[in-house]
């Protein structure tokens, strides 16, 4: 079993790897936005470590050793360098949120024309919920969350980065005992989220149990009711419940453990810090200023790092989160429109020939055994039989809503999957018996799939 984990582990690496380059290159027209707001947070970060410079030099100047003029300077450059933090901050934040919101209409654009190609036999098999969950919901967690922990990130990253270097320009002794926090937390981090990563899958797991349970007995009420069967169903769904809690308790507890010992390394860290920094202040190799300003730094690089660290594994999750929308993009129709044919002459003969024909959604159900039929231009043809007996399945074959497991559909002697779909789809004219009505127009509802967007010239105003 652990194997089997471990394979699976190195598998959803493997996916998670793949979708985010997916990602990246999806993000590709943003770049140059993307490219700026990189250079916004470099400039962010760079004026962010002159924090902590200037707040040591301001209290060598107060009170070590003082000079009033130096302390009104050193005063205004910390309002300059604060100020310009914020706004450089700001500006990151807000090409990041321009960039988040494209990727998110980019998502949505290309997963309902994924969805579009679709063969009809996939909305038989597929609830609508879950399709318009991952148009809905899917894209833009992906979208958010990608953008917004990219966005963290970055900041901390770069703000790492410039710390570090003032921290060494400053005393690079002190931080090579700060350094010591770094191994540390990462090696706990990834222990943390490997751990996290198999605990919520077996959550949401015993989740979907539970919700599969509720729905079947929601789905059917009135044969819970006719057998007064409430009490088994609230057993079998509590039942699930439990054991759904008590891997949340586990996770609690993991969490505990986790932001316990992330809090303990940056505090113990800093008492040594100030345990090797006090006794340079007392050797007089080291102002106290400097001192005050490298604490500052060391807190600025353990916020850095703890931040960089809760987000890998929030950004973890919502990579995940994009392999069903990305996989939906991906999907191959079962049932291809790949013919090209648009003959320049159409009689509209139509036969069946030896067709054997089961639904999707029951595969084991045949609706049409052999069936052959051949209907001449002109005829008008009524198929009278019992509910189920296949006249609507006749229909939608010939409009090549499904393909035939065995047989052919023929239209002027040629197979329906050699037109052009478009083409057929507007010669075959379909009147439902309860036909949809959607949010438009009158006139838009009557020339549905006739309009300039479909291709079609004749449909301008009028």
């Amino acid at each position: 079993d652990r194997e089997k984990e471990e394979e699976e582990g190195r598998k959803r690496v493997r996916v998670n790897r793949k979708n985010v380059m997916e990602l990246l290159k999806m993000s590709a027209p943003d770049w140059p936005i993307i490219s700026l707001a990189f250079l916004m947070a470099g400039v962010a970060a760079l004026m962010q470590a002159n924090i902590p410079y200037y707040t040591g030099q301001v209290i060598d100047y107060a009170s070590i050793d003082p000079e009033p003029a130096m302390f009104r300077h050193t005063i205004v450059m910390l309002v300059v360098v604060s100020a310009a933090c914020g706004v450089f901050s700001g500006i990151r934040g807000g090409l990041f949120t321009v960039a988040m919101c494209t990727l998110n209409v980019r998502l949505r654009k290309r997963l309902l024309h994924a969805l579009l190609q679709m063969e009809q036999g996939y909305f038989d098999t597929t609830r609508t919920g879950e399709i318009t969950s991952r148009l809905a919901a899917d894209t833009s967690t992906v979208s958010d969350s990608v953008c917004l922990n990219l966005n963290v990130m970055l900041r901390s990253a770069a703000q790492a980065v410039v710390v570090l270097a003032y921290m060494f320009r400053a005393q690079w002794r002190l931080t090579v005992v700060t350094l010591i926090l770094v191994p540390a937390v990462l090696a706990v981090s990834k222990v943390y989220g490997a751990y996290f990563s198999r605990l919520a899958k077996r959550v949401q797991a015993e989740l979907a149990g539970a919700n599969a349970v509720a729905e079947e007995v929601l789905s059917s009420m009135a044969t819970v009711k006719a057998h007064a069967a409430q009490d088994s169903a609230e057993a079998a769904y509590a039942g699930k419940l439990d054991v759904y809690f008590k891997l949340l308790v586990r996770e609690a507890i993991a969490y505990t453990a986790y932001m316990a010992t992330n809090t303990f390394l940056p505090q113990g860290v800093a008492a040594l810090v100030l345990l090797y920094g006090g006794c340079l202040v007392l050797d007089h190799r080291m102002s106290a200023g400097a001192l005050v300003s490298f604490m500052l730094y060391q807190q600025s690089l353990s916020s850095a790092f703890q931040t960089m660290g809760d987000v890998f594994s929030s950004l973890t999750a919502a990579v995940g989160a994009a392999d069903k929308v990305l996989e939906l993009m991906h999907r191959t129709p079962q049932v291809s429109a790949s013919g090209s044919l648009i003959p320049t002459t159409f009689e509209g003969r139509i036969e069946l020939r030896d067709v054997v024909f089961s639904y999707p959604a029951r595969p084991t159900a045949r609706v049409l055994c052999g069936l052959s039929l051949a209907v001449p231009p002109g005829q008008v043809v009524a198929l009278v039989g019992p509910s189920g007996g296949g006249k609507s399945s006749i229909v939608k074959l010939v409009q090549r809503f499904y393909v035939p497991q065995a047989g052919s559909v023929l239209l002027d002697g040629r197979d329906v999957g050699a037109y052009h779909h478009k083409w057929l789809r507007r010669a075959v004219g379909m009147v439902a018996q309860e036909p949809t009505l959607y949010a438009r127009s009158i006139r838009r509802n009557i020339i549905i799939g006739l309009e300039p967007e479909d291709g079609w010239e004749g449909a301008g105003p009028g």
